[in-house]
């Protein structure tokens, strides 16, 4: 959303350079700058989302992990993993280089 109030910006100047003058006030009152929620842009709700649900979630997931699988992480991805890459295949190491 952050872009497309960019490009609208960017619009309301092009429509200014062509003399459409009225267009262009529309643009910029109406749409630059707009919250796309109510009283909050989208970094505001991305925020609000991590600190009501994102950070709750990871912690319970992360408190399952100490609790119940030593710590260790996507347990079932690394076993995916394992099982469908090629062994010795360029880009299909288990892990990054040292």
């Amino acid at each position: 959303m952050g872009r497309a109030d960019i490009e609208f910006g960017k619009a309301t100047d092009q429509l200014n350079d062509v003399g459409l003058t009225t267009d262009a006030r529309i643009f910029a009152q109406t749409l630059v700058g707009r919250n796309v929620l109510e009283g909050r842009w989208t970094f505001q709700v991305v925020d609000e989302f991590d600190a009501l649900y994102y950070e709750v979630a990871r912690d319970i997931v992360r408190q399952l992990e100490r609790d119940h699988l030593d710590g260790r992480r996507h347990v079932f991805e690394r076993h995916l993993k394992e099982r469908r890459r090629t062994l010795g295949e360029p880009g299909h190491e288990m892990e990054p280089p040292a």
